[in-house]
């Protein structure tokens, strides 16, 4: 079993079976690992267990609940997303690049909130250019409460066959190691301006500007704490972000299944949502929401609903 986060001894390797400790914890095991400060937010770990096969652990952090004791649905998707790119991981082809186009997450039951989640994730096929895989979603009961499955696009790094690969020269690593703590410094100061342990919505920071009984319109930004490796911001934000607005349609229920269409990526900007209720029935609605930056669309998601005693 290989973990795909490299070790280093200024912080722990796996956060996902260590209680929350605060943010400095989770700032240097970012840095030390050379990963996106949000992944170690949420105390998201992802490991490779062989050829098309990968495993994520999703701690039962603050970070990674809804604020009520419930796991939110943004940080489940994200767990998801991940493992299901590393499924496809081959670590011997460091050439090839793997980017999220769609992402479907169901919800049988509301998973135990007292652990951590774990998703096994499998790669089904790949094409040049398409590849989709799924996996399976259990709580801390060992209970298999969802599944969630993923189509994405495979690309090849820029620099691929290229004769000679440059290395960077000390300088330019004295560089980027600088622009990192640069960035994590901006990250730390907005972190601390949140408590000593905020809830995932606080993370998020939505404002709902208008709502009715058939249309909730909101904004949040795409700040650094939100981003990927490639600071854009992480699919499983907007997941995440749309299920949270979509709720403020049909209170007190809860997402049974979510899929999501991600259509751009976007670094630092605010990011509005539209979401509108298609239809509400006893036992289940639908909430349609859009995501636009200065009128683009980023992201379409349609997110099914049920009362939250439901499962």
């Amino acid at each position: 079993m290989v973990e795909t986060s490299r070790d280093a001894s200024s912080a722990p390797a796996d956060l996902a079976g260590l209680p929350w400790s605060g943010l400095e914890t989770v700032l240097a095991h970012a840095r030390a690992q050379r990963r996106a400060v949000y992944m170690s937010l949420i105390g998201n770990q992802q490991y490779l267990i062989g050829p098309g096969e990968a495993r994520g652990i999703l701690a039962a952090w603050p970070t990674a609940t809804d604020g009520r004791g419930r796991f939110a649905i943004g940080a489940i998707a994200t767990v998801a997303d991940r493992t299901l790119l590393n499924s496809a991981v081959r670590p011997d082809i460091d050439s090839i690049l793997y980017s999220t186009a769609t992402l479907t997450v169901k919800i049988l039951h509301e998973p135990n909130p007292d652990g951590p989640i774990t998703a096994h994730g499998r790669v089904g096929a790949i094409s040049e250019v398409l590849g989709a895989s799924a996996c399976t979603l259990v709580d801390a009961s060992g209970r298999e409460f969802g599944l969630a499955s993923g189509t994405f696009v495979v690309a090849r790094r820029p620099d691929h066959g290229a004769v000679k690969v440059m290395r960077p020269s000390q300088a330019e690593h004295a560089a980027s190691e600088e622009a990192v703590l640069e960035l994590h410094a901006r990250i730390a100061r907005h972190l601390e301006t949140l408590g000593p342990a905020p809830s995932y919505p606080d993370l998020l920071a939505i404002r709902v500007l208008k709502a009715d009984e058939q249309v909730v319109e909101a904004v949040f930004d795409s700040a650094p704490h939100l981003g990927n490796t490639v600071r854009s911001l992480h699919g499983g934000v907007l997941f995440g972000a749309a299920a949270q607005v979509a709720a403020e349609l049909v209170p007190g229920w809860r997402i049974a299944e979510e899929h999501c269409q991600f259509h751009a990526g976007v670094g630092e900007h605010r990011v509005r949502l539209h979401a509108r209720l298609l239809r509400r029935g006893r036992r289940v609605a639908f909430v349609e929401v859009d995501a636009t930056v200065e009128q683009k669309s980023i992201g379409s998601m349609l997110c099914t609903m049920v009362p939250s005693h439901a499962g």
